[in-house]
């Protein structure tokens, strides 16, 4: 297959084989050992200086010695549903293809192959349980005792695309306890106040996002998980819901909002980089040398960026090949073109950045 004629290689690996074969290791959150253990040993065919697995399980490898130092950091975890892999034609089908083993497989060959400038430092990350509670990337924020100078973030954005933010995130969960009573009493139990609350939060939600225009400005909700339960005495509901935040609010302010009893198992703040900042400049100039138009975007979903990026306080920006529509569907694949065409911007970027801000 075209694909196979590649001259590059590692390890008996060209950059498809390497990404074909992380796509065939399931790597649910938690579950991202083996896949860590597999890129170490390819680390070791590749132009990295050092690579190591960290404390909480991350794969880390790191290319140059300079005092500028950037990371790019992808994750490991894919959703969950397994997608048996498969190769038709230009496309690689398989669980994490797209969201996110395609972005960071392009990171681990770009930064391999890239003519390191002497003032960068180069640091590469897969990060485990972003799909979950973002140990990986909270991790970071514990070890890594100097900002780093510039921050890249694997997700699908496109080959020719540039994602400058994200919205932020709030889970919450509440239970509802009541006693059991007959159904010919009148009264309401745990059921009828927990859907009784839901219904009380999107109406509290249209009050806020009224006037606000388009999805990015608009605070969405989606209910998580409904689990009721009895033992005949009593009865229970268990509710857990996730939102999606703009910028003009952060996840202790609604959670203020909604009352009592609603405790946040997850919150990241919305982000939003600075387009003119250097590494969008980078981008912009190597997509244009393809002959492309860059494309900014900002999304809805939420990324390691919003963590990793307001802390650091580098320029910062979200690249990888990828269509981000097709993240945790059954239809998950991957241009393998688009996925090499992304090395080549990565080299490009690489070794373009400016030694200083």
């Amino acid at each position: 297959m075209w694909w196979r004629r590649s001259g590059r290689c590692f390890r008996g690996m060209n950059p498809i084989d390497l990404l074909y074969r992380m796509v065939k290791i399931r790597s649910f959150p938690g579950e991202e050992r083996e896949i860590a253990e597999f890129l170490l040993e390819a680390s070791k065919g590749m132009n990295f200086d050092h690579a190591y697995i960290d404390e909480v399980g991350n794969f880390v490898a790191i290319k140059g010695r300079g005092d500028k130092e950037i990371y790019l950091v992808g994750h490991m975890d894919t959703a969950l549903g397994w997608i048996e892999p498969r190769i038709e034609g230009d496309l690689l089908y398989g669980r994490g293809s797209v969201d996110a083993k395609g972005p960071l497989a392009a990171f681990i060959v770009a930064v391999s192959e890239a003519e390191i400038p002497d003032y960068l430092r180069v640091v590469v990350v897969g990060a485990v349980e972003e799909e979950g509670p973002s140990t990986g990337a909270l991790h970071l924020l514990k070890k890594v005792s100097s900002f780093p100078s510039y921050l890249i973030i694997g997700e699908p954005s496109g080959a020719d695309g540039v994602t400058l933010g994200y919205k932020g995130s709030l889970f919450i969960r509440k239970s509802f306890l009541s006693d059991v009573s007959h159904p010919a009493s009148g009264n309401d139990g745990a059921i009828e106040e927990g859907l009784r609350s839901i219904e009380r939060i999107r109406k509290l939600l249209d009050e806020l996002n009224r006037g606000k225009e388009g999805s990015i400005d608009r605070i969405d909700m989606k209910v998580r998980e409904i689990t009721s339960s009895s033992d005949g005495l009593t009865e229970k509901l268990d509710l857990g819901v996730s939102f999606r935040l703009p910028l003009w609010i952060d996840p202790d302010e609604l959670l203020s909002l909604l009352g009592d009893g609603w405790v946040a198992t997850f919150k990241a703040k919305a982000y939003r980089c600075d387009r003119n900042n250097p590494l969008v400049s980078a981008f912009n100039r190597a997509i244009r040398r393809r002959g492309l138009t860059p494309k900014h975007k900002v999304k809805s979903g939420t990324a390691d960026m919003n963590l990793l990026a307001p802390v650091w306080g580098c320029p910062s920006v979200a690249y990888g090949p990828g269509d981000s529509s097709l993240d945790h569907t059954p239809r998950e694949h991957i241009s393998l073109k688009e996925y090499l065409l992304s090395i080549e911007i990565l080299k490009d970027v690489l070794s373009s950045i400016p030694p200083t801000l």
